[in-house]
């Protein structure tokens, strides 16, 4: 589970590098705009992780 966004990250990163080096600006636009999708869940994730108990979880060691 947590590695799938880790993986769709990667993938929308690589996606980005083609779609750069081919010159194709709507793959590479649709590329980075799920890459800013998906860093606001990691962040959300790992702030989660580190201030877990704010929703009434404790932290994860």
């Amino acid at each position: 589970m947590k590695n799938d966004l880790i993986t769709r990250y990667r993938n929308a990163a690589i996606t980005h590098g083609e779609g750069t080096r081919s010159g194709d600006s709507v793959k590479t636009n649709r590329a980075y705009d799920e890459l800013g999708v998906l860093l606001k869940k990691l962040q959300k994730r790992v702030m989660m992780m580190i201030f877990g108990f704010k929703y009434g979880r404790q932290p994860i060691h």
